[in-house]
């Protein structure tokens, strides 16, 4: 997966000792709605003939909490971690590349 790092971005907090860092890139020229139909690429032996240039586009996170997390706690987190990158999109206005009637919330 690729996303530029002109994207990247990091964001902190903490809250009665527990600190959370993320750190995100989001390469968002594929991006989608859920059910949207993804985009599958074949790779060419044929010396380039058909070779098509390819732009970045995935939404990398990697969340570091400072405490140890109950399973539960970590389905939760994980939960959070979508609902927040689904509302980002929808804040900052990205459509689904394959309907741009529907907002995109992920890559596909």
């Amino acid at each position: 997966t690729a996303a530029s790092m002109q994207s990247f971005a990091t964001a902190s907090r903490s809250a009665q000792g527990v600190s959370v860092d993320v750190l995100v890139t989001a390469g968002l020229s594929n991006s989608r709605s859920a059910g949207a139909d993804a985009d599958y690429f074949v790779v060419c032996e044929n010396d380039g003939e058909d070779e098509q240039e390819l732009t970045p586009g995935t939404i990398n996170t990697i969340i570091i909490v400072n405490a140890p997390l109950t399973q539960g706690a970590q389905v939760e987190a994980y939960a959070i971690a979508i609902e927040a990158k689904c509302s980002a999109c929808v804040n900052h206005g990205v459509v689904c590349a394959k309907d741009p009637t529907k907002f995109g919330m992920g890559t596909g």
